[in-house]
């Protein structure tokens, strides 16, 4: 199961894709090509993508597809085909790359520095007159966050007096770096720029303070 945020604009990608809408659900039904003989129902409800594979011939729900690790090689073949859906239809719904070119440009429109500390050309850092780092985002699988879904968005890292704030759902225990003195933020859909502007300029703040 995968988190799954929707907005009007986001509906209207999804029913252009081919969803159609029951109730308060999005619906998705797909013929596996890659595995005959079996279909895909990619259902959006209550912010939540679910999955659920069926055997054509025998109209049941194909189980093993759930089980997490399954040795049947006919069940990773299916989890990879479904995975590849599933990443067009996250990419659909992301706003995260949105959120961070808007942080970015912030940051250089308030004379900081940004660049690229890594190799892996997804992770960015914005820097105070110093060089000393005030933000870090990284392009990460949430679950290294403690989250039980399996998808990947950009986190930013920032300076923070404000542990009491984490809510393991959008801030986190910083990964990475101190927990003690850092935090973990998600670039969500459901926080505005300005939420996240607001922890920049914190850090800042206790950055240029040492």
């Amino acid at each position: 199961m995968y988190t799954f945020y929707l907005d009007k604009n986001i509906e209207n990608k999804l029913l252009s894709y081919g969803f159609i809408k029951e109730d308060k659900k999005l619906i998705f039904k797909t013929t596996l090509k890659e595995n005959k003989g079996f279909y895909a129902l990619f259902i959006i409800q209550n912010n939540t993508l679910d999955i659920q594979v069926f055997d054509e011939d025998l109209n049941e729900e194909y189980l093993p597809f759930k089980v997490n690790n399954s040795s049947s090689t006919l069940a990773c073949s299916i989890k990879e085909e479904v995975d590849s859906y599933v990443e067009k239809l996250l990419t659909l719904q992301r706003k995260d790359d949105e959120i961070l070119k808007g942080l970015l440009e912030y940051a250089k429109n308030h004379d900081l520095k940004v660049d690229m500390p890594f190799d892996d050309e997804t992770s960015y850092v914005i820097r105070n007159q110093k060089g000393k780092w005030v933000a870090l985002f990284m392009y990460l699988d949430v679950h290294v966050l403690g989250v039980l879904h399996e998808e990947k968005c950009y986190v930013m890292n920032v300076k923070s007096k404000r542990m009491n704030m984490i809510d393991h759902e959008i801030i986190f225990p910083c990964f990475h770096m101190n927990k003690k003195y850092w935090l973990s933020l998600l670039l969500s859909p459901r926080k505005e720029l300005s939420f996240y502007i607001d922890y920049i300029e914190e850090s800042l703040t206790l950055v240029n303070q040492k």
